[in-house]
């Protein structure tokens, strides 16, 4: 991975982005007929549905008001003629939401390996932004389809804050890069893949989505968050972890807030954190545009 060498993090795979909409129907349309992703068979009892990208998924829950990144998301996709195809063809359907797209020639931007050549920037229905790159070898595992990187904006003067806690409950390798009067923080997330925070003077309002990723350290990063009180149990979803044998039981925590030096709250980011152990780990999701 440039700019880490080749040291492995203690963050160590992306899963999935959890993306509450308000039309479930013309979310799926985007993602499955636009992107290329297929729709995993709903789980039982459950409102939300999944769509697989290669390894990853996005996680497209029931809302009143649709959840935001405030910044991007990158994919990988085995033929960009193919999308532009995809997304032509959408654009009757799409009409009258915030749905749109456009070709751009790149220089490396945001991906973990050098990369020169036009990437797709696509507009969901909600307003997410999606960079789509060209699939290539030197993308490793990915290779075809996959989450990249995900970029969020925080606010100017935290990246010191958010590497020290990546550093201290992940074990995470980072790369910090100025900017500017703003820096950018990498963290490594496993091969090819990155959790990107960009300074910037103004962040829009939290919409409380969340980005699940396994970590290597699971006990150790468990007993830190609970001695420090940080772990989050204020959320709709089924698992708890107030008790370390009830996080055992899930393979996993949350997290949600990044503190200062004094502990203080600077900025939220919710995480949903895996152990290496969870039933999908590095799970091979059906996929129509295939996963390698």
């Amino acid at each position: 991975m440039a700019g880490f060498g080749q040291d492995v993090s203690g963050v160590c795979f992306i899963e999935h982005v959890n993306l509450d909409v308000v039309d479930q129907p013309l979310a799926i349309s985007f993602y499955c007929d636009g992107l290329g992703a297929t729709l995993n068979p709903r789980r039982e009892g459950s409102k939300t549905d999944w769509v697989n990208v290669g390894f990853q998924q996005f996680h497209l829950g029931p809302a009143e008001v649709a959840q935001m990144v405030d910044g991007e998301v990158g994919l990988l996709l085995p033929s960009l003629e193919d999308l532009k195809s995809r997304l032509t063809a959408l654009e009757g359907r799409m009409a009258g939401t915030k749905f749109s797209w456009k070709v751009v020639e790149s220089t490396t931007r945001y991906t973990p390996v050098p990369y020169n050549g036009e990437v797709v920037v696509v507009t969901c229905p909600s307003g997410n932004l999606f960079v789509c790159y060209q699939a290539s070898e030197k993308f490793g595992m990915l290779c075809q389809i996959g989450i990249l990187y995900v970029l969020h904006f925080c606010p100017l003067g935290t990246v010191t804050h958010i590497q020290n806690y990546f550093e201290k409950y992940y074990h995470a390798v980072s790369l910090r890069e100025k900017e500017s009067d703003s820096e950018n923080l990498r963290i490594s997330a496993g091969p090819h893949q990155q959790l990107i925070f960009k300074e910037t003077e103004k962040c829009e309002s939290y919409s409380d989505f969340h980005v699940c990723f396994y970590v290597n350290n699971f006990s150790d990063a468990y007993h830190r968050a609970a001695t420090d009180g940080v772990l989050h149990n204020e959320h709709r979803f089924t698992d708890k972890s107030h008790s370390y044998e009830e996080a055992l039981s899930y393979f996993q925590i949350r997290m949600l807030s990044f503190p200062d030096d004094q502990g203080k709250e600077i900025f939220k980011f919710h995480q949903e954190v895996r152990s290496c152990y969870h039933p999908s780990y590095h799970k091979q999701w059906p996929n129509k545009l295939g996963s390698w």
